[in-house]
């Protein structure tokens, strides 16, 4: 947990920046006003800024390619039945690190597959090391454009975002709550044994 100071507020009061495992509980007691930075999703969603915002993380070359809270078109698309199962060729290889991120690497899989006389192709990025080489088959789901590029079925999408991600979400909830009781508990008990310790020397002298 950290703290900054704001200028949003009238009186440019400090405003606590909290990781979602920090001990809220101790932030209201104290009365310091806090944002808790992985929750921002929700403020965006709220504010229907989430095309904006997705497109300016792909802009710093951030992850593109993974389930973001906001749908992609192209995930969207999978969704609603616009991608086939195709046997995919990949063609190129390309690993790199994420742009701002040297320890992080993304790889570009170029693909080509053939519809009826058409040879047809597309780019799949995925983070981390290669998984495949140049020559392998690739079965994956892809729409007739090669916009859309999605390594698991329609269904097992709905279900991961119908019941995995809810769920998910709900067991990271109760284990960040569980643990800023804790948290709250020890402090609270550290502070009473300051207080009797101090009551102590008080009374022998």
């Amino acid at each position: 947990m950290r703290s900054s100071a704001s200028s949003s507020s009238a009186d440019s009061s400090k405003l606590a920046l909290a990781n979602a495992d920090a001990p809220h509980e101790l932030l209201r007691a104290l009365g310091i006003p806090y944002v808790v930075n992985q929750w921002w999703s929700s403020i965006i969603s709220a504010k229907r800024a989430g095309g904006a915002s997705l497109a300016a993380v792909a802009a710093r070359g951030l992850p593109d390619d993974s389930r973001q809270a906001v749908l992609t078109p192209g995930t969207r698309a999978h969704l609603l039945g616009g991608t086939d199962q195709r046997e995919t060729t990949v063609v190129s290889v390309h690993e790199g690190p994420r742009t701002g991120e040297d320890d992080r690497t993304v790889t570009s899989y170029e693909l080509r597959w053939s519809e009826g006389d058409d040879v047809r192709t597309a780019t799949f990025r995925r983070s981390g090391p290669k998984e495949r080489e140049v020559g392998d088959t690739w079965t994956l789901w892809v729409s007739p454009d090669g916009s859309s590029v999605e390594a698991s079925s329609p269904l097992s999408t709905w279900l991961w975002l119908g019941i995995g991600m809810p769920a998910f979400v709900l067991l990271i909830g109760a284990l960040v709550r569980w643990r800023g009781r804790v948290m709250a508990r020890a402090s609270i008990r550290e502070a009473d044994r300051i207080e009797a310790a101090r009551r102590r020397r008080a009374s022998r002298s």
